[in-house]
């Protein structure tokens, strides 16, 4: 029994199936304009068409130009940072330049002070040599003398 009542509604729903299936009329398909109008209709469909075209090369251009710009952008970045880290470079270098003439002032005075003692041990050092080769050359004659 149930098989028959499906049977049954199954037959009933492809009866309703079929029969919908031509539910077109011709009348509704065809439009009629006056020539003027055609006219006016397609050339608003070309420009339509041609805007599109244009809207998406537009487009497309602005994605490029951005993209350009931020690679400009990340370019000047670069350039700022290269030219910060040649500041610091020269700014370190200047650094070094006057630790190095510090260095040499240092060791100039230090040399000038070294001469002078240098100059004064000379100096004791021929006086002793005078000395006491006057009193070799006394103690000598005395010896002889005697």
């Amino acid at each position: 029994m149930q098989k028959l009542i499906l049977l049954i509604a199954i037959i009933l729903a492809s009866l309703t199936a079929s029969s919908q299936i031509v539910t077109k009329s011709t009348t509704d398909s065809v439009i009629t304009l006056p020539k003027n109008v055609a006219k006016e209709v397609v050339k608003d469909i070309m420009r339509n068409d041609s805007l599109e075209a244009e809207l998406k090369t537009s487009n497309a251009n602005q994605v490029l130009l951005k993209v350009s710009l931020s690679a400009s952008d990340s370019i000047i970045k670069s350039k700022d940072d290269i030219i910060k880290l040649w500041v610091l470079k020269e700014n370190n270098y200047l650094t070094i330049i006057d630790l190095k003439d510090q260095q040499k002032a240092n060791l100039e005075s230090l040399n000038k002070i070294i001469a002078a003692d240098l100059r004064k041990a000379k100096r004791k050092s021929t006086v002793k040599s005078i000395v006491s080769t006057a009193i070799i050359g006394a103690l000598t004659y005395l010896y002889i003398v005697k």
